[in-house]
């Protein structure tokens, strides 16, 4: 309980710390570039961060959960993982630069996506030694080294906006930015935590970890689709500069994620020790469950107060309707917690292929409806799309784990 209350503390400072610092760049590029250039950015990291999910794998999560189980194994992890993020990551960068033409035809947004584009190996790289650090439950690299790289693309980008530079100037300065962190963040595990003497008592091949990735990955891939669906289809049938002021809501949700997530990465190394003890993994989950509901009512009021006089302070009069569409998406946060919570814990209780099931219909489910209502209703079609994926995806996820839980206190008791 001490343990996962530390860790709580350390990563709710990383996530509002980071929060807060991602939306400060978020302001920047409104002021500094208007809608369309905010929407640019947008569009480029709708790519990004599929193809960071997809190149991961879920090889995070898998260590993060084995690792918390057998300490042993971590750095056979970290020499298996590095290799096959080497090898997938630089095909993905490579196949970015030559593709960019194709993804989109705006030259901005071409030229944005070859200099982001290293962004999606150095990310993958870096999240190998978080995951390890996760499932050793130390979390303070994890906070500093995020604070740090985001504080150093607040004053590139402010830097750049002082100077009238261009966009891609930032997108430059992000990249460097990660690159930085991730020789950091590799620093402090050779200095702290390299054991090279585990290695040799440890037998586990590339092949071996592939067949474990292999849910995983399936996996990583539905999370892509699911989290791009919307804004392909935004960027369908409405415009770049619409697609921008809906980033601003976007961004406040992303913000009001992050301190659950802080619970949620504390709490995933435990549940993966407490498979075989469901009452107890039964009573965190009510306690937990009760604090979202609690946590989504007192955020969705903020949101109504305080929303329109935040979003016009900050971004000016041209993302005023950001604030009407806010409330929406503050009625989708509810679900998308929850159904957070019980991912984590069906991934801690080795349900994989189950997982990806569920997400395989909330994929279906969010694409019909989103061909049907977002030609009608534009950004309000989109917050009733990610509504009913949502919903669909919670009762999928709940109804297994229900299950499960039933089998396992039979078994218990």
């Amino acid at each position: 309980m001490k343990t996962i209350s530390q860790n709580t503390a350390i990563l709710l400072v990383n996530n509002v710390g980071t929060a807060l610092l991602a939306f400060i760049l978020t302001v920047i590029l409104g002021r500094g570039w208007g809608e369309v250039g905010l929407g640019q950015y947008v569009i480029i990291m709708a790519w990004i961060f599929p193809l960071t999910i997809i190149i991961d794998s879920g090889l995070n999560t898998l260590i993060t959960r084995n690792v918390a189980a057998d300490d042993a194994l971590s750095t056979v992890y970290l020499t298996h993982s590095i290799r096959w993020r080497w090898l997938f990551g630089g095909a993905i960068v490579s196949s970015v630069w030559l593709f960019a033409p194709i993804l989109n035809d705006d030259p901005t947004i071409q030229w944005g996506l070859r200099l982001m584009a290293p962004m999606i190996l150095i990310d993958n790289l870096f999240g190998v030694y978080t995951s390890l650090w996760r499932a050793k439950q130390i979390m303070w690299p994890i906070m500093l080294l995020n604070l740090a790289w985001l504080s150093s693309q607040i004053i590139g980008a402010t830097w750049v906006w002082w100077r009238g530079g261009e966009l891609w100037h930032i997108f430059a300065i992000i990249v460097v930015a990660d690159g930085v962190q991730l020789l950091v963040a590799w620093g402090i595990w050779r200095q702290f935590h390299y054991l090279p003497s585990i290695s040799n008592r440890i037998v586990l091949s590339l092949a071996d970890l592939l067949r474990q990735m292999l849910p995983f990955a399936i996996g990583s891939v539905l999370v892509a689709i699911y989290s791009r669906t919307i804004i392909l289809l935004l960027e369908q049938y409405t415009s770049i500069a619409m697609l921008g002021i809906f980033a601003i809501t976007l961004r406040f949700i992303e913000a009001a994620r992050l301190p659950p997530h802080a619970i949620f990465g504390a709490l995933f190394p435990a549940m993966s020790t407490w498979i075989h003890r469901p009452s107890v993994l039964k009573l965190w989950l009510w306690r937990i469950g009760v604090g979202l509901i609690v946590y989504w009512g007192t955020t969705l009021l903020g949101f109504g107060i305080l929303g329109n006089t935040i979003i016009l302070s900050l971004y000016g009069e041209p993302f005023q309707q950001a604030a009407v569409w806010l409330i929406g998406m503050g009625g989708v946060l509810l679900p998308l917690l929850l159904r957070q919570l019980l991912t984590i814990t069906l991934y801690a209780q080795q349900q994989e292929y189950i997982i990806n099931q569920v997400y395989g219909v909330g994929i279906l489910v969010q694409f019909i409806v989103g061909v049907v209502f977002i030609p009608i209703w534009g950004i309000e079609g989109a917050i009733f799309t990610l509504g009913v994926s949502e919903i669909i995806l919670l009762l999928g996820l709940a109804g297994r784990y229900y299950w499960l839980q039933h089998q396992a206190l039979i078994t218990e008791y």
